[in-house]
């Protein structure tokens, strides 16, 4: 007989051989049969992982959220062959196919596949150490809704997510194929991130093989060739797909083989139904060829759905002129060669609105002499037009994938862009011509700076980390690692001499650019932060957050100033002006919000957006300001 282990947090009886109470997930004692762990106290893992949680179980595994104690304590996901749970005929298969997940997934890097670190046996038993991911499956997320489907555009955009990396596994070599896709193996994060974990029954593929070793998958989500028996590819992946975006759309489990047609109706939502229908096709050759042509077309529907209506002859002739969209008040004249801005009169007055990018924008950047503002977003393409009177200069269209950040030279003449293709782009701001492409980082780029004085570009990606590279060569001159999840904001000081970088997990890190030497940590937030900014004396910073709320510190002595609560949303931007004492945020409620940041006191609040605002530029006089985000504007309007 077993002896009884009760449980300390909410007092269950467990067997002596559990490792975690079976009503609240929380660690148990470890078993005293266990060399490697004290008598009391928390359960270790090769003498270095620390066990916090058993997350959960799924096939032949259990996963357990730990923290790397030789390793600053980051937070990371190990993954249990439980062998205990498998008929003993079937031991070897299990192991062979642990080592295969282990094998594939260690050659690996996207953006939407958990970093392997290393796999290690211990006492017979067979570990894989992974990221940990923040959030819930896809199986989950849908469940907490009533019905279980979601819209068409969050639909698309996982869908899009899961193109891209199942084309980069089929595009390897030799190629990879998933086959087991569906919601139980995708997880879902808080900002919206897919990522594709569990590859358990991934193989590669080999061209002239006639059927699969083993028949393994999930009978809902299979391909009718991998139920036959038959070898499957890339195609099986595209059915496996469709299936699950039929089920986000209708909200109905599905059945094997049995799938009715789904009846959408309205811009890209026919086009979405009928690429569905296409990746069902019992046919395979009747599927799209690749799955690059799924992500291409569903990339098209974003665009579709986004617009709401097919463009105007009147809007596609101004489109070809490279004239922005004109609102009141009238555009004024502007002498070359460089217009200034108008004085308008009252504080929030729109001076006009540019509105030829396609999709949601993420990023905007007023040059240093204020003539210029660009823009960047969904649809790929940076726009460069000018400030005073939305006249387009340039259009930059190199990236292949979302723009996620922008910053303008000192010398106000070129641009930096990064976004979700990996890549940090530096072109010239009035010609589009491209002068540099850096290539270093493996996951998307979300946060990115460039230095006050011109030397130095500071970029901050998915993989936690942060380059510091010279702009002109492409050098990287050091590589900061002290994040323990997605960068997501930095910024310089004035002076150049520290970077002050903020992650998903809500903390910020102030360190010095020469050196990458952590100088301070500051912790406030509950939720990720979005967006970082100093003072104009650099003595004081300001971030906003997830969690609503904006913050500003004292940095020199490590402490919170205040706290700016008005939002009722996540804080998408935040900008300090240097030529007023003022902040602006911008916000998911709809709204900008400009305040003073000694007394949090609201001095205006602009609510011409009709959708989530994403990024915020004050022009460097401190009298305008420009804003945009999901409907796919700029608006360009009077400071108080």
């Amino acid at each position: 007989m077993t002896s009884t282990i009760f449980c300390d947090k909410c007092g269950a009886a467990n067997s002596s051989h559990d490792n975690f109470c079976w009503a609240c997930s929380q660690a148990l004692l470890a078993s005293s049969s266990n060399s490697q762990q004290p008598a009391t106290g928390p359960m270790f893992l090769k003498q270095r992982y620390r066990v916090l949680e058993h997350l959960g179980e799924g096939g032949f595994g259990k996963v357990y959220k730990v923290e790397d104690t030789q390793f600053a304590n980051r937070l990371l996901a190990i993954k249990k062959l439980a062998l205990d749970s498998i008929a003993p005929k079937d031991h070897q298969n299990a192991i062979n196919s642990f080592k295969q997940e282990a094998n594939i997934l260690a050659s690996l890097r996207h953006a939407h596949l958990p970093h392997i670190y290393e796999h290690f046996v211990d006492n017979h038993d067979y570990y894989l150490v992974m990221d940990f991911i923040e959030g819930e499956t896809l199986s989950k997320y849908l469940q907490r809704r009533t019905p279980p489907q979601l819209p068409a555009k969050e639909v698309v955009s996982i869908g899009t997510q899961l193109a891209s990396v199942l084309h980069y596994l089929h595009t390897r070599q030799p190629p990879v194929i998933f086959r087991d896709l569906k919601p139980e193996n995708i997880m879902i994060t808080p900002s919206d991130e897919i990522y594709l974990i569990d590859f358990g029954i991934a193989r590669h593929f080999k061209p002239g093989q006639i059927g699969d070793t083993i028949r393994w998958g999930t009978r809902e989500y299979a391909a009718p060739e991998q139920l036959a028996g038959q070898q499957t590819s890339a195609l099986s992946d595209i059915y496996s797909l469709g299936v699950v975006l039929h089920q986000m759309l209708s909200g109905s489990d599905p059945l094997p083989l049995q799938l009715a047609p789904l009846v959408l109706s309205g811009p890209g939502q026919s086009d979405l139904a009928n690429l569905v229908a296409r990746m069902l096709q019992r046919d395979k050759q009747a599927r799209p060829a690749s799955m690059a042509d799924v992500e291409k077309e569903l990339e098209h529907i974003a665009q579709l759905l986004q617009q709401g209506t097919v463009p105007s002859r009147k809007q596609k002739q101004q489109a070809q002129r490279g004239k922005g969209v004109q609102s009141a008040p009238p555009k004024p004249p502007s002498p070359p060669p460089a217009p200034q801005l108008p004085l308008t009169r009252a504080p929030g007055e729109l001076l006009y609105k540019y509105s030829l990018h396609s999709a949601p924008l993420h990023a905007l950047s007023w040059s240093p002499d204020g003539s210029l503002l660009a823009s960047g977003g969904d649809d790929h393409h940076i726009q460069v037009f000018q400030a005073a009177t939305g006249s387009t200069i340039t259009s930059y269209q190199q990236h292949t994938r979302a723009v996620r950040a922008l910053a303008w030279s000192i010398g106000n003449r070129h641009l930096a862009s990064a976004g979700n293709d990996h890549t940090v782009q530096i072109w010239k701001g009035d010609s589009g011509q491209n002068l540099l492409t850096y290539q270093g980082h493996s996951h998307w780029i979300c946060a990115l700076s460039w230095s006050p004085d011109g030397r130095l570009i500071a970029s901050g990606d998915a993989d936690n980390r942060i380059h510091i590279w010279n702009p002109h060569s492409g050098r990287l001159i050091l590589m900061y690692q002290g994040h323990q999840s997605p960068v997501l904001a930095l910024a310089f000081s004035p002076d150049t001499t520290l970077i002050a970088s903020a992650d998903e997990s809500g903390i910020i890190h102030v360190w010095e650019t020469a050196s990458g030497k952590l100088q301070t940590i500051l912790k406030g937030h509950r939720k990720a932060i979005s967006s970082l900014a100093w003072s104009p004396d650099g003595k004081q910073l300001v971030s906003g957050s997830w969690d609503s709320t904006l913050q500003i510190w004292d940095v020199a002595n490590r402490k919170q100033v205040s706290v700016y609560a008005a939002h009722q949303r996540t804080i998408n931007a935040v900008a300090w002006s240097a030529a007023r004492k003022l902040v602006a945020s911008a916000s998911n409620d709809k709204t900008v919000q400009i305040w003073e940041p000694q007394t949090c006191k609201t001095v205006f609040t602009y609510t011409a957006h009709t959708a989530s605002i994403n990024a915020l530029a004050w022009s460097p006089d401190g009298t305008y300001l420009a804003s945009a985000g999901d409907e796919a504007e700029v608006h360009i309007w009077r400071a108080p």
